[in-house]
């Protein structure tokens, strides 16, 4: 870690966070993303630095977010803020400003700090065959949100009306343990939307749940030496074409190559891949190798 990045002591627990993220991540989004255009009074890192306060804090009220920061006081000004923001300045901020630039600033620090991540995290070989920098790991929650701003998921309820939500996608590679992709979309946004914006590097595992399954998408990988780990769904269609040996005291139950039986564009596909069952799973694992 640089001299200029080391935390210091007497600064609030905030600040010393805010010292770990460089200036020059917070220049390079502000350059790509224009954030501070057409705003005077509400600057785009001071923006975030209310935005990190109120996540740290775990307050969701503008009203209090602003309060608290007021009691900072003068500590504000080693995070840079020099004039304590109003209410309406911050919500105005918070509907005009684009998501773009806290997606550039991630993106920023997330390159800034990949070589440290790489070098201080554990190496996890996967069987003793495949290095953990190789696993990229894809899964998603979703955030229900008090009102319907965008279309929630799941039936409605009794009283007929249904929260909204968002349904938060992330990639994360299995040496980093933090994610290096993060999408946002409504909660009714199904998992294989995600797979379409999603860009794998050659040689790449993904490992997912099967609300991911989208055969046509494998296909394509295993055709680009890419790879994957998931579960069957229940209802598919496929054909054992061969029964592979399984070693005596695994944990494997059978070990297959099947041709599986999809739909395109309305047209009747076939591709083949590996499944095996586990003795200790209720699923099987079905990959592309």
């Amino acid at each position: 870690m640089q001299e200029s990045q080391k935390i210091k002591a007497g600064q609030p627990i905030i600040c010393q966070l805010l010292s770990l993220i460089p200036e020059e991540v917070f220049k390079g989004a502000l350059e790509k993303t224009k954030a501070n255009h057409y705003y005077k009074k509400m600057l785009a890192k001071d923006h975030f630095v209310c935005l990190f306060y109120a996540v740290i804090t775990r307050n969701s009220s503008l009203r209090e977010v602003c309060k608290q920061i007021v009691l900072l006081g003068n500590s504000l000004i080693y995070c840079g803020i020099k004039q304590i923001p109003r209410r309406s300045t911050f919500s105005d901020a918070n509907k005009e400003r684009s998501e773009k630039f806290f997606q550039q600033l991630y993106l920023n620090l997330y390159a800034h700090y990949k070589s440290y991540l790489n070098a201080s995290t554990f190496s996890l070989p996967i069987g003793g065959e495949v290095a953990a920098e190789k696993v990229e790991v894809f899964d998603s929650t979703t955030i229900t949100l008090f009102k319907e701003i965008l279309k929630g998921a799941g039936r409605n309820a009794i009283n007929g009306k249904k929260k909204g939500g968002l349904k938060v996608f992330t990639k994360i590679n299995w040496l980093e343990n933090v994610p290096n992709y993060i999408c946002m979309k409504a909660a009714s946004a199904n998992e294989t939307g995600f797979l379409s914006i999603m860009k794998l590097d050659e040689g790449s595992i993904a490992l997912m749940d099967k609300g991911f399954n989208k055969y046509s998408y494998f296909a394509r990988l295993t055709e680009t030496n890419r790879f994957f780990v998931t579960r069957i769904r229940e209802n598919a269609k496929y054909e054992v074409d061969e029964q592979n040996p399984v070693q005596e005291g695994s944990d494997i139950s059978s070990d297959e190559a099947i041709s599986l039986i999809y739909k395109e564009q309305k047209i009747s596909r076939t591709v083949s891949f590996d499944w095996s069952h586990s003795k200790t799973q209720s699923a099987g694992r079905f990959s592309g190798f």
